[in-house]
């Protein structure tokens, strides 16, 4: 007897869980199920190479982060960066790829091989473009788009809304993958916020002055002290060690 009470005893128990279960189910509905996000991220000193769920090749500089979905849904391929990366992006006409940054400019396209920078201490969002078409477009309310050719560089300070665009001569935009800062009748201040990007240390120019001054250069695998002497030597100009960076001067 007190072992047929006890399996009728666990029989109640389990079907009141039945039950329990069967009435959740019928009234409040499976929980909703949440698209899950990957992050990649590269670290000081170091590159990193992936391939996305539609097979697109993303190489990202260092210091650099990209979320994007587990699985691209089927109207788009939409990611987010901050940093620096280099897109080969698969072709799929019915989906297009679209990269944000937290800049409000957004990179649309469809197939294409470009290089976006975007980095969260910087004003400076750049695009170059390799290969294909890119559309840089605005995500702050204004109706502006530029629809990019091969060999363009797009400039977009956006502390100033300051624009450009220009014909890539010498350079590629993703010299940097290579281990190479490449400079061609580069303004010393846009020289100094390549630098500051690439070695990860703060380089300033002393004046507004000495930014109208024009550099170039070629450096394979070469350190920042390096670098610096030359431009010392070239411009005629002094890299002076603070303690909040380096600071150009004469």
């Amino acid at each position: 007897r007190p072992h047929r009470w006890l399996v009728w005893s666990m029989a109640a128990a389990i079907l009141m869980l039945v039950c329990v279960n069967v009435h959740l189910m019928l009234n409040d509905g499976p929980a909703p199920v949440q698209e899950g996000y990957l992050t990649l991220t590269s670290v000081k000193g170091s590159h990193v190479v992936y391939t996305l769920p539609d097979s697109t090749t993303v190489t990202l500089n260092r210091n650099s982060t990209l979320e994007f979905p587990v699985a691209f849904n089927s109207a788009e391929r939409r990611m987010r960066l901050t940093g620096e990366g280099f897109f080969e992006v698969a072709k799929d006409p019915s989906r297009p790829f679209i990269v944000e940054t937290d800049k409000d400019i957004n990179i649309r396209v469809l197939g294409t091989v470009f290089n976006l920078q975007s980095y969260a201490s910087d004003d400076v969002v750049q695009v170059a473009l390799i290969e294909g078409s890119v559309e840089v477009s605005k995500d702050n309310g204004s109706d502006f788009s530029y629809l990019m050719h091969p060999s363009e560089k797009f400039t977009c300070n956006t502390s100033t809304g300051e624009m450009s665009v220009e014909n890539m001569v010498e350079v590629n935009g993703n010299e940097w993958m290579f281990g190479r800062i490449v400079f061609s009748d580069t303004p010393l201040k846009e020289v100094a916020r390549q630098l500051t990007n690439h070695f990860d240390t703060k380089v300033t120019v002393a004046d507004e002055k000495l930014s109208t001054i024009r550099f170039s250069g070629s450096f394979d695998n070469h350190g920042l002290e390096q670098v610096l002497s030359y431009i010392e030597q070239v411009c005629g100009l002094k890299a002076e060690q603070t303690s909040e960076g380096v600071v150009l001067k004469r």
